[in-house]
């Protein structure tokens, strides 16, 4: 037993010699007791916890929140609001989804319908603005629509399936218009449109009918 416990003392003075042990707060144990402690805490490693928390959408994105950032901005309906991706949405117009049904040709409109409480969504130029219903709170949104957009954009797939339905071409001006139909489209896309779009909504040119006095 004496062997032992010179032994021990002897491996504890070896280990504070090398820096291992912050003080000698048991020489006077046994050898068995000496080594039991240098596994114990603060040596011994925490252990992982058994259930770890589900991923929240900040971590699904993974690497793309640190390279794409996307602003928000308020409309007169406080039930919508406009996302700001910093890249192009629309080439030209716009598009508008009122209900899922009519998401289906659209990747990304149809990932925000899958978010639960968006009842309404709407492309312009550089922005998207999402609708949500009376009982969804922002707070729960905006995280989901965040990841929503940035991983349409990670992906690389067109905004539309088929470009035919993309809507959009109503103020493009073709070679058979008229000087006043190029006119009313000019003016649409480049003073109307913006100042509709600030509010998170889009005007469409349906067409144009002269007025003809009826004769005397």
């Amino acid at each position: 037993m004496a062997m032992a416990r010179r032994r021990a003392l002897a491996l504890v003075s070896q280990l504070l010699q090398r820096r291992v042990l912050p003080a000698p707060r048991f020489l006077s144990s046994a050898a068995g007791g000496a080594l039991d402690r240098l596994n114990s805490p603060p040596f011994a490693r925490p252990a992982a916890p058994r259930n770890p928390a589900p991923p929240s959408p900040w971590d699904r994105l993974g690497g793309q929140k640190r390279t794409m950032f996307i602003q928000t901005q308020s409309t007169p309906n406080p039930q919508s609001l406009m996302f700001h991706p910093g890249k192009p949405v629309m080439e030209v117009g716009s598009s508008d989804f009122p209900n899922a049904r009519t998401a289906m040709t659209s990747p990304l409109a149809k990932a925000l319908f899958a978010i639960e409480g968006v009842t309404r969504v709407f492309f312009g130029s550089d922005f998207v603005t999402v609708t949500k219903s009376d009982e969804t709170s922002w707070d729960y949104l905006k995280p989901e629509v965040f990841a929503a957009i940035m991983d349409f954009y990670s992906s690389g797939q067109p905004l539309f399936l088929d470009s035919n339905t993309a809507a959009a071409m109503d103020t493009a001006i073709h070679e058979d218009d008229s000087e006043i139909v190029a006119m009313i489209k000019e003016l649409l896309e480049t003073r109307i449109r913006p100042a509709v779009q600030d509010d998170g909504g889009d005007i469409e040119y349906r067409g144009f009918e002269p007025l003809v006095p009826p004769l005397a």
